[in-house]
């Protein structure tokens, strides 16, 4: 019973018993660990869309890399996000280095990676 490990449940029903109310947070859990992947990994909390059919478009966008990024690597999201994000970035490391050793200006390098 360490203090870190003491969680306090809150619920307006007070005719639910104590079971029910932890069996509702238990099928509601991966309803929140969704929204916090989204959250913290595709910025979901970071954009201010005010027309409906905008904030349908990048729900939309949103949910098909969360399913996306799973499905291509057959693990979960956060794993696969984290592993597609190695990729691009090892990439874009092989880029410079192939046109580096091919003697490309560092400017041009920077042209192409769209930093310039």
């Amino acid at each position: 019973m360490e203090p870190k490990n003491v969680h306090d449940f809150l619920c307006t029903d007070i005719q639910l018993s104590t079971k029910k109310i932890l069996d509702y947070y238990s099928k509601r859990w991966s309803i929140e660990t969704y929204f916090k992947q989204i959250k913290g990994s595709l910025g979901f909390d970071g954009y201010q869309i005010r027309s409906e059919k905008a904030i349908l478009r990048y729900w939309t966008i949103l949910n098909f890399t969360y399913i996306f990024a799973s499905l291509l690597k057959g693990t979960k999201f956060c794993e696969a996000l984290h592993e597609i994000r190695n990729q691009k970035f090892g990439s874009i490391i092989r880029f410079v280095y192939d046109q580096a050793t091919q003697g490309e200006e560092l400017e041009k390098i920077k042209k192409e990676l769209l930093v310039a």
